[in-house]
């Protein structure tokens, strides 16, 4: 940060140290989750709900205000003066690889998942110039920069993230992009026997053997991927809500098609084939709400002769484990949103 600072004519810049650092960090995190004002100025106003900024410990470190922001102006992660190599040149996140690489460590050294786990896709609200910002408008967070992650889905616990820093061109072989991405957030977790659920995006009959073959099992919904049975699958009727058709490799790989209002496909490694049950109808219900029935029903509403009714139909162990399971990712959005209305410098 010292170089940086000299090298970008700070007025009346002086050594930084650890604790200033450490200050600094300490604040960013109050600032952004705990205590939320529209400009950062406004944390060194006296009185109001910012007085925490005010305690001895922090005024001691910063004893001016132009201490923190000269801080977060001129914080730089890499050595200005190191001569960059062919393939940092080429990487978006340079300037921001090694703390990346040693947060991600420490998120994945620092806890042990439950069995099951999630990949999905999250994002991380911005709206301002940035090389690798993109607009995604089936997220609830539309413009941002997106994440691969790897959350447990019991707590949302973030395992392992990867940045999306555009396409990448290198041939990735059977497996594709997705599936060479999903591999990589599972380094290290090898001969662990997690469960590890995904959408329709990642699944692939390819990558679940992969998987199988480091010990780890795959689960989730499938969209036309190569070596999926969809048109076998298809050419079985479901006519009925909670009718169910399955095809098996050996046991080893189950691939699925259950019927809800529309037809769902999935795969798993985890379980085996399905044994319907019948479905029986049960209650009148006003309101019309979908209900969670035993482990191997759910509740469904529909609508006949203008009156609602719950009907109990047939659901296989997959589709509810997928359910129950797949929102890691979900939850740990949830949890570490972030206020991103008030000005921020440009990084």
């Amino acid at each position: 940060m010292n170089k940086n600072a000299v090298a970008k004519w700070a007025v009346d810049w002086k050594q930084t140290t650890t604790a200033e650092i450490k200050a600094l960090l300490a604040m960013t995190i109050i600032s952004n989750d705990l205590l939320i004002v529209l400009r950062d100025e406004r944390y060194f106003l006296s009185g109001g709900n910012t007085s925490v900024f005010h305690t001895t410990g922090i005024r001691n470190i910063f004893s001016l205000h132009k201490c923190y922001f000269d801080l977060k102006k001129y914080i730089s992660f890499v050595d200005p003066d190191h001569e960059k190599t062919e393939e940092e040149a080429r990487d978006v996140l340079y300037k921001i690889r090694n703390i990346s690489r040693t947060i991600t460590q420490k998120f994945f050294d620092l806890y042990n998942c439950h069995e099951s786990v999630s990949v999905d896709e999250g994002m991380v609200p911005f709206k301002g110039r940035l090389k690798i910002k993109v607009r995604m408008p089936d997220k609830p967070v539309k413009y941002g920069i997106k994440l691969f992650m790897l959350c447990d889905s019991t707590n949302g616990y973030c395992k392992k993230f990867d940045v999306y820093v555009g396409s990448d061109e290198r041939n990735a072989g059977n497996l594709g992009k997705t599936g060479k991405t999903v591999l990589n957030l599972l380094q290290g977790l090898e001969n662990t026997h997690h469960r590890v659920y995904m959408d329709n995006f990642y699944t692939s009959p390819i990558l679940f053997l992969a998987m199988k073959n480091i010990t780890l099992y795959g689960c989730g919904t499938v969209r036309n991927c190569k070596g999926f049975p969809m048109n076998e699958l298809k050419a079985v009727q479901t006519r009925q809500r909670g009718d169910i058709a399955w095809l098996s490799w050996n046991g080893s790989m189950l691939a699925l098609k259950w019927k809800d209002r529309k037809e769902i496909f999935a795969l798993s490694t985890i379980h085996s084939s399905p044994v319907p049950r019948p479905a029986p109808r049960v209650r009148d219900n006003e309101d019309g709400d979908d209900e969670e029935g035993d482990d191997a029903t759910v509740t469904r509403r529909v609508k006949e002769r203008a009156q609602w009714r719950q009907v109990t139909i047939s659901c296989p162990h997959l589709i509810k484990d997928y359910n129950k399971f797949m929102g890691g990712v979900d939850l740990h959005d949830q949890m570490t949103s972030v206020n991103k209305s008030k000005k921020q410098m440009r990084w």
